[in-house]
């Protein structure tokens, strides 16, 4: 390495992924082939080359040197790479969410040799505002339903994938499927919950993104470990929510439309110092306008007119976290989530957290029995057991 150039370089090895800004290079040990680490990798330099570019704040964050993260264990400085990927991967699944968390979640499986049934859920069509935060998509993708996409990049012999351009409401009603592992890319509360009353799978393994913070959290059945209902409940704003509203003035009905255009009444209800800035933003969809705000607050320097930073190695990090998980679960490979781990991409991995979480007492994943006969009635229904004398009542909220 030469410090005193401004490079980055990556390598990965099995489950670890290093990357080195400073003085101190990588280990040359890279013979055993994983594309989840390889991709987490390349997500951190990725990172290393947006903060020289802003000129981050020191405060902030700082460059990362020498430095090696495990996805497997969550620790910084693992030397162990941990146990070799499988030749192949039979797997029963459901992806929700076909944005920038499903692009990344659909390249890694791709790569992993996949048999068996995957079906991909997303009612949206791809638009311009994905395009810097999508991995697979290209500007020939625009207007194209999202889960046909990503289906598209699935095709394997020995794997039937399924694209449903619904939203996961009319998929679980069409289908009455019962699929074993559920991948969650959806960014809202709400479609969080409705995922989880509706299925109750194995496990369902959840990407979350915040302006900067990348989280993974796991919930099998029947561990006592928080559900998504559990873990992801309304509340007034969310730190990220915050942090949002004081870097552009927006309110918070405005932060929580992202995909809408900034119209006049949301600069309206803005602090009369913030408006000029949402003043010259107008027609532009609110998540840019966020993305925008934010990366002006962290910098040294005021960016030039007009910079939009979109920020997609937090949600293919993300990514790979949410299919390191399903691996494991899937090899029955001990996980340490019970049940996530959250990071500030910014400060780095290593200062993230794992933060356990028992089921919340109240909520509906305390019902055990109606959630087993929920679970038997719609394996029945999908076929995946005989009936046998079993109650077919569904599962209510």
């Amino acid at each position: 390495m030469k410090p005193n150039l401004p490079w980055t370089t990556i390598n990965s090895n099995g489950w670890l992924a290093r990357v080195s800004s400073g003085a101190r290079g990588l280990p040359a040990d890279v013979a055993m082939d994983n594309p989840v680490a390889a991709l987490a990798a390349a997500c951190l330099g990725v990172g290393e080359v947006f903060k020289r570019l802003i000129k981050l704040k020191p405060e902030r964050g700082d460059m990362l040197d020498g430095f090696s993260f495990s996805m497997r264990s969550y620790r910084a400085g693992e030397t162990d790479c941990g146990p070799p990927l499988p030749s192949s991967l039979e797997v029963d699944l459901l992806l929700v969410g076909g944005g920038a968390i499903g692009n990344g979640t659909v390249r890694l499986l791709s790569q992993l040799q996949c048999r068996g049934r995957i079906d991909i859920v997303d009612a949206q069509t791809y638009a311009e505002e994905n395009l810097g935060t999508c991995l697979l998509m290209s500007t020939a993708d625009l207007g194209e339903p999202k889960a046909k996409m990503l289906a598209s990049h699935l095709q394997a012999p020995g794997l039937q994938v399924e694209p449903f351009g619904m939203t996961f409401e009319q998929y679980a009603r069409q289908t009455r499927r019962a699929p074993a592992v559920v991948l969650n890319g959806l960014d809202n509360i709400p479609g969080r919950h409705q995922v989880q009353r509706t299925i109750w799978p194995d496990i369902v393994v959840d990407g979350a993104i915040g302006d900067f913070t990348c989280q993974v959290s796991r919930h099998p059945w029947p561990d006592d470990i928080a559900c998504l209902i559990c873990l992801f409940r309304d509340r007034a704003a969310a730190p990220a929510e915050k942090r949002q509203m004081q870097a552009t003035g927006l309110s918070q009905e405005s932060i929580s439309r992202p995909d809408d255009l900034l119209s006049a009444s949301d600069v309206e209800r803005a602090p009369r110092d913030k408006q000029e800035f949402l003043r010259a933003r107008l027609g532009k969809p609110i998540c840019s306008v966020i993305q925008e705000g934010i990366a002006l607050k962290l910098s040294v320097e005021e960016q030039k007119k007009g910079f939009e930073p979109s920020v997609p190695f937090t949600a293919c990090f993300s990514a790979c976290m949410v299919v390191a998980e399903m691996v494991a679960h899937l090899m029955k490979w001990p996980s340490v989530l019970a049940p996530r781990f959250q990071f500030d991409f910014l400060m780095g991995p290593q200062y993230g957290q794992e933060l356990p979480q028992e089921r919340r007492a109240g909520c509906i994943c305390s019902r055990h029995k109606n959630i087993e006969r929920a679970r038997l009635a719609r394996k029945i229904d999908a076929g995946s057991v005989p009936e046998i004398n079993a109650p077919r009542e569904p599962f209510a909220a």
